[in-house]
Parts: C-alpha cells; sequence; structure tokens
C-alpha cells in the first residue's frame, strides 16, 4: 500500500474480514482501495483513480494524501502484509502472520484501548 501512513490487524470475532479505510488530506479522493479474494486470500491495494488529473507543477511534490487502514481478520486466518513505507499495529497473537516492510514501524500484540 503506497499511500496508506498506519495499518491496525485486528482479531476478528467472527469469521469475516472486515476493512476500514480513512482519507484525509487534498487528494484524498484520488486514492481507490480495490480487494480481491483468491483461494482464501486477500489481496487489498491502493490505486490511483484513472480521472485523476495528472499535476505537472513544482507545488504538486507537496500535495497531502493520508490515509490509514483497519483491518480486522480471523484469528487463524493467514495473513501477509507487504508495504513500502507505514507504520503497522498487530493488535492480537495471530497463528500465521508475514509482514514485508520497507520502511516504518512494527507494533506487535499490543492490547485495545
Amino acid at each position: 500500500m503506497d499511500f496508506t501512513s498506519n495499518v491496525t490487524i485486528n482479531e476478528s470475532n467472527s469469521n469475516e474480514i472486515h476493512v476500514k479505510y480513512n482519507q484525509e488530506g487534498e487528494f484524498k479522493g484520488n486514492i481507490i482501495l480495490k480487494s480481491t479474494v483468491d483461494n482464501r486470500e486477500l489481496k487489498i491495494k491502493e490505486i490511483i483513480s484513472p480521472m485523476v488529473k495528472k499535476y505537472n507543477d513544482k507545488l504538486s511534490v507537496h500535495k497531502i494524501i493520508a490515509n490509514t487502514i483497519e483491518i480486522g481478520v480471523p484469528i487463524n486466518f493467514k495473513t501477509i502484509i507487504t508495504t513500502g513505507s507505514c507504520n503497522i499495529k498487530i493488535m492480537s497473537s495471530f497463528s500465521d502472520i508475514n509482514i514485508k516492510i520497507d520502511d516504518g514501524n512494527i507494533n506487535l500484540n499490543q492490547k485495545k484501548n
């Protein structure tokens, strides 16, 4: 996920996966969350809307996108997170989790407030 600054993974009390996506900033409507399920594997990806006008000025670099995502996952579900730069909170003891992160913090087994 290229535009998300914070990811929180919570334990779901059901067998369903719940995704809550919050967007802030000047370009908040320009990013679309795309999800697919294939062989019990949920893939979530952020894509830039094809309707977005491409800015070619020096100020466009400073436009803000600040997205957060909260995902509720069943405790026994295999979870794989791959992201570039992000802070990740894992809020339970999952049986099978794999995290690949280029830059950011990972906080494991935090209690929910």
